[in-house]
């Protein structure tokens, strides 16, 4: 009868332990005069498996991402009429609250289309002759 509620006990530890390993990250995104950017698209990436999550600053330019397996990520933020910001090596610790917030640094180009076109010159290389 000790040894199963022994078991038991170890058990619930266990799982309490694990329970508490999830790490979070939040912060608030802004445009370089200071005002806060609503709507801003967040990509969150594991740098060890390529996962991703995306989420969406709120109206006060807030974003959260509430429960994150511990590791190292890149964050990438987009909006219309700013540059992307990544902010690469962010490590997030075991039950650690992480705040990382984001600043657009310059207006970018809505949209930069480049068409490069070329076709190739045939030179004859069998019997051509030096003149």
């Amino acid at each position: 009868m000790r040894t199963l509620v022994a078991a038991v006990v170890f058990f619930v530890m266990t799982v309490l332990a694990f329970g508490q390993s999830g790490s979070s990250l939040s912060g608030v995104v802004s445009d370089p005069t200071g005002a806060v950017i609503p709507a801003a698209s967040l990509t969150l990436t594991n740098s060890a498996t390529g996962a991703e999550q995306t989420t969406q600053a709120d109206g006060g330019g807030r974003y959260n991402y509430p429960s994150v397996t511990p590791g190292k990520y890149r964050l990438t933020a987009k909006h219309p009429g700013f540059s992307d910001v990544v902010v690469n090596n962010i490590e997030l610790l075991v039950s650690t609250a992480t705040t990382v917030n984001v600043t657009f640094e310059k207006v970018g180009a809505t949209a930069t289309t480049i068409a490069v076109e070329a076709s190739a010159v045939q030179v004859n290389t069998q019997d051509a002759t030096l003149g």
